[in-house]
């Protein structure tokens, strides 16, 4: 963090570790023997692949939009 550019590789840091683990607690969930439980796990884990999935292609279909906009 005493780098110029602490701040910046700091929170790409905490991104990573937040990912990790939402996935690996979503997995601990979803092989525990209580459907409650389970169900919580699955919806973790379809949570974090929609986002991680998906959030790319989204914003750059958007930034296309807008650009054409603006043309």
């Amino acid at each position: 963090r005493n780098l110029p550019l602490g701040n910046f590789v700091a929170f790409s840091a905490e991104i990573l570790r937040t990912t990790s683990n939402i996935i690996s607690i979503g997995a601990r969930e979803l092989t525990s023997t209580n459907p409650f439980i389970r169900q919580m796990g699955a919806r973790r884990l379809m949570g974090a692949s929609a986002v991680f999935g998906g959030i790319g292609t989204t914003i750059g279909y958007t930034a296309e939009k807008i650009t054409i906009i603006w043309k």
